[in-house]
């Protein structure tokens, strides 16, 4: 037994002295505070320092302590510093803040003490992380873990658009399949087709991919032409062509919003939050495998075979969820779902309440075959395997009014959607008190957005949210996602992502935003009905831009803009919400002490929009709405 304990004691040495040199020390936090703690007096000038800045939004400090009420400021500090997401945050900001090429500051902002600063800056989210980079605002949504923090920074201060050059490049390019990502060919950098394709990048950096070559011959490998840009689906072989090039930054952008649900994507760290938001019908469909492991890469080949045969369903979404990515989860993730996490497992989970039903499979077999696998998902998809009722059900079982629920929803209300200035000259209303409450409130869109004219200088966020509150009391005014009860009122993102071809419309467009707060206000889909693609991207965005232009000399103005909704049953989006079949816009404008007032409404028969007086569209539109007497858009 002696030479076991002299190879143990050479081995031990040895780890001591590699781990003494220098240059696999791991960095400790050094105790030096290089967080800002962010006001309504130092927030301007902190954020200018900064090429990037990243801002922590938390709960006011010391909030679950029952014991203690009130705390000196250097002890509120001291609780902060030393729980694990400040000492996280304090360890990132001192390990980027030897970068030579990017300055990145930090700050944080107390929920409470600092709402002012938060509205000023558009921060909804408790406990999440914003990141401010080149008029971009973006929300980290992964795990609060130094290195996987740093990482997604480090991809943040990364160019949007990835340059091909040489057929190493391109390998690695291919080597890529966990992610979504694009790929371009232009003729060069100054390209106004690039310059565009850069664009959309800026809205999705960095979580998704966006590479582009000057290359005829590596464009050729990839079957590319001039001005063509390819989308490629996680772990899909082949790509899709997005259609109508040459393209605006809006088509790439609107493609992307329409098919960004892959039919298999991978949890990870730095995304897994939104991902698990991400549900269908408040489920998703799970997989455990690990892919360093035999079974493993062996399941996880079979699954990506599965997905590629049904890619062109829109209602699959399947989690890949590899357990070496997530060692302290493994151990919940066992005792909730009552499965053995050493092997591969595939399971139906209930987001809500945990509740999951998962495939037999045999250790001592193979592993299922992708036939077998397919069946299974079938019947996940068709409801015959369903975790609420805990196990699989029989065909007999199933309830052929299965989709009663949907039809059951008549009763729910419509919105109104309104920004409000504090000025009371701004207010606009319609006056349709006539109207049956019936004849509208099932629309689950905006009936009218009414808001006061900025000249734009802020970008949009890549995010659409919705308003809890319409559906469920005392809830947020404004969230990304929802529980499995939200969508009664409103619709939801996954409405328009079944395979309908509709643009989410804006009626209170960012074109006509000038602050944060607004540009956010107009990401909500209680401003937004399903719209025709082409008439959205070209005729109604040319009107938009035409609007801005005759708004800019005012010295105020103000905008509303609505919807005529297609009352025909048939064309309900989903089933249950009403496509715009109209959509109309008015303003008044005060230049030299008049007002001057103009109305539109579109498509005409030739697909066009019309310019009419504020009368004649207010004449139309009762028209149009059917059972209103009068409106008055304008008082």
């Amino acid at each position: 037994m002696k030479p076991c304990y002299v190879a143990l004691a050479f081995f031990l040495n040895f780890l001591h002295l590699c781990f003494g040199q220098k240059g696999l020390e791991f960095p400790e936090y050094d105790g030096k505070d290089r967080v800002h703690q962010l006001n309504m007096k130092n927030y301007k000038s902190v954020m200018k320092k900064y090429d990037v800045m990243v801002i922590y939004y938390h709960k006011p400090v010391g909030e679950d302590r029952m014991t203690r009420k009130q705390f000196e400021v250097e002890e509120l500090a001291l609780e902060l510093l030393t729980s694990p997401a400040a000492l996280t945050y304090q360890l990132a900001a001192q390990i980027l803040d030897g970068l030579d090429d990017e300055d990145i500051g930090f700050g944080l902002v107390d929920s409470k003490k600092d709402r002012a600063v938060a509205k000023k800056l558009g921060l909804l989210e408790v406990d999440s992380i914003y990141i401010f980079s080149d008029d971009e605002i973006i929300e980290y949504d992964g795990a609060l873990e130094t290195d996987t923090l740093l990482e997604f920074l480090y991809d943040v201060i990364e160019d949007p658009v990835e340059i091909i050059s040489n057929d190493r490049e391109l390998k690695g390019f291919h080597n890529i399949e966990e992610d979504i990502k694009l790929m371009g060919f232009f003729k060069s950098h100054k390209s106004p087709h690039f310059i565009e394709y850069d664009d959309a990048a800026e809205e999705y950096h960095p979580f998704i991919k966006f590479f582009a070559t000057f290359e005829s011959k590596i464009a050729k490998k990839l079957n590319l032409k001039l001005n063509e840009v390819d989308f490629y689906e996680p772990f899909m072989t082949k790509p899709v062509t997005i259609p109508g090039k040459p393209y605006m930054e809006d088509d790439i952008i609107n493609f992307i919003e329409q098919h960004d649900r892959p039919t298999l994507r991978k949890l990870e760290p730095h995304s897994m939050y939104e991902i698990w938001e991400d549900d269908i019908n408040g489920q998703h469909i799970v997989a455990f495998a690990e892919e360093s492991d035999p079974d493993g890469y062996e399941f996880l080949e079979i699954l990506k075979e599965v997905a590629q045969e049904n890619t062109e369903n829109p209602d699959l979404s399947i989690i890949w969820i590899d357990p070496d990515d997530f060692p302290l989860m493994v151990p919940y993730w066992e005792k909730t779902f009552r499965i053995d996490l050493s092997s591969p497992q595939i399971g139906v989970v209930d987001v809500e309440n945990a509740d999951s039903v998962w495939m037999e499979m045999d250790e001592d077999e193979d592993m299922p075959t992708a036939e077998e696998l397919d069946s299974w998902i079938e019947d996940v998809m068709i409801g015959n395997i369903d975790p609420k009722n805990g196990n699989d059900i029989d065909d007999d079982d199933v309830d052929e009014d299965e989709d009663d629920d949907i039809d059951n929803d008549d009763d729910d209300n419509a919105e109104e959607e309104e920004e409000d200035d504090d000025e009371e000259e701004g207010h606009v209303e319609i006056d349709d008190d006539d109207q049956e409450e019936e004849d509208y409130k099932t629309w689950r869109i905006p009936v009218y957005s009414a808001y006061v004219f900025g000249i734009p200088n802020v970008r949009r966020i890549d995010r659409w949210y919705i308003e809890p509150m319409l559906d469920v009391p005392f809830s947020p005014c404004m969230a990304p996602k929802g529980k499995n009860q939200i969508g009664q009122n409103q619709a939801l993102n996954e409405d328009y992502s079944l395979g309908y071809n509709f643009n989410r419309g804006h009626l209170y467009p960012v074109l006509h935003t000038n602050t944060v707060e607004s540009m956010l206000a107009t990401s909500t889909l209680t401003n937004a009905a399903p719209q025709d693609p082409n008439f959205n991207q070209i005729v109604w965005l040319a009107n938009e831009r035409a609007v801005l232009n005759d708004l800019k000399p005012c010295s105020k103005a103000f905008v509303v803009t609505g919807v005529v909704p297609d009352t025909d049953p048939k064309k309900k989006m989903n089933g249950r919400v009403n496509v715009a079949k109209y959509y109309w816009s008015a303003y008044a404008c005060k230049s030299n002490n008049v007002w001057i007032k103009r109305g539109f409404y579109g498509p005409d028969n030739n697909g066009n929009v019309q310019n009419v007086t504020i009368p004649k569209l207010e004449a139309d539109l009762s028209s149009f709405y059917g059972s209103i007497s009068t409106i008055t858009i304008f008082p």
